[in-house]
């Protein structure tokens, strides 16, 4: 993708810029994403994403738990491990010691880097 060149103050915006937004995000990528996952009588529910684009290294990813129907009294945040240029594993985990079942806890993610 060529990036135009960034406009001097107070001239207007060429057409060639597009859908592109020149800041000091313009060398960067942004990805969002949902997905979901599954406790099965345990505490902890993993779910991998895989970027629909690859970055140039790893990203900085960011993951909300969407409503469960697990209970109110169960809390459920997400770790994230294994973050590489291509994806990242998520596991959801309930409050300490607490084992459930319940499906298709959704999760929301954000990923941004250098573009590839």
């Amino acid at each position: 993708m060529v990036v135009p060149a960034r406009p001097t103050d107070l001239a207007p915006i060429d057409t060639v810029w597009g859908q592109v937004a020149h800041d000091a995000i313009v060398a960067q990528d942004v990805q969002v994403g949902s997905g979901q996952a599954s406790f099965a009588a345990a505490n902890q529910a993993p779910a991998t994403i895989t970027f629909p684009r690859a970055f140039a290294s790893p990203p900085t990813v960011m993951v909300t738990v969407g409503p469960h129907n697990a209970g109110a009294q169960v809390l459920i945040f997400a770790q994230l491990t294994s973050i590489t240029a291509t994806q990242v594993v998520v596991r959801l985990v309930s409050s300490p010691g607490t084992n459930i079942t319940t499906s298709n806890v959704p999760f929301q993610w954000v990923a941004y880097g250098p573009r590839a």
